[in-house]
């Protein structure tokens, strides 16, 4: 688990990975919004890039899972900080409601596929 967002940066460059490469970054206008963000045993951080067209700049919420960063949910979900951070104070919520509904869903498979 990385302690700064420095932490995981430096990480990166060393391994060779692109996330954090200043070409990239500058190719979609992206902007890292504060610290390492934790909730439970995973770890996250906020960018921000421009939206296709150029006119907004749209939130994201990154996770890290040891060497790879993921999009958690959506990229440029969110249209402000506040409401990614927000999302991030809901992800025991939402991931729950996720979870029981992939429980339902194979249970509804499950049901049907007995009734055939």
């Amino acid at each position: 688990m990385f302690s700064t967002i420095s932490e995981l940066i430096n990480h990166h460059e060393e391994i060779g990975t692109k996330f954090f490469d200043k070409d990239t970054m500058k190719y979609w206008g992206t902007e890292i919004h504060g610290d390492i963000i934790n909730r439970g045993s995973n770890q996250f951080f906020i960018t921000s890039e421009y939206s296709f067209d150029g006119t907004a700049r749209l939130f994201t919420v990154r996770k890290i899972a040891g060497d790879k960063i993921s999009t958690e949910w959506g990229f440029q979900d969110y249209d402000s900080l506040a409401d990614a951070r927000e999302s991030l104070n809901n992800w025991e919520d939402k991931k729950k409601k996720e979870n029981q509904k992939i429980m339902n869903d194979e249970l509804n498979d499950y049901r049907e596929s007995r009734e055939r």
